[in-house]
């Protein structure tokens, strides 16, 4: 991420003939990371990240052995025929619904 800040530091610089103004790429470069500072921490205010990313650190903490549900590599090769293995819609019900139920935040 920080070389595409560069670029756009430099591009910003040329489009604008900044640098004429007394700015440099530093100043250019510091402004456009608070920038993206911000724009990431709007979007972790937006109710759909907040729910998956709640989703997602639920799942990282179930084990296979002693959890209701988990993660799966080779899926086709590992779960046998008759296997409930939720996705999209239904594995964000099943997390939703663990959520609820363990308090989880």
């Amino acid at each position: 991420m920080t070389e595409d800040i560069l670029i756009v530091a430099d591009f910003v610089l040329r489009a604008t003939h900044w640098s004429e103004g007394g700015a440099d790429r530093h100043e250019a470069v510091e402004a456009l990371k608070r920038i993206n500072a911000h724009a990431m921490s709007e979007v972790l205010k937006v109710p759909a990240v907040v729910e998956n990313d709640r989703r997602y650190r639920l799942l990282r903490q179930f084990s296979w052995h002693d959890h209701p549900i988990c993660c799966v590599t080779e899926p086709r090769k590992n779960v046998a025929l008759g296997s409930d293995c939720p996705s999209l819609m239904r594995l964000d019900a099943v997390l939703d619904d663990l959520i609820i139920a363990r308090g989880f935040e």
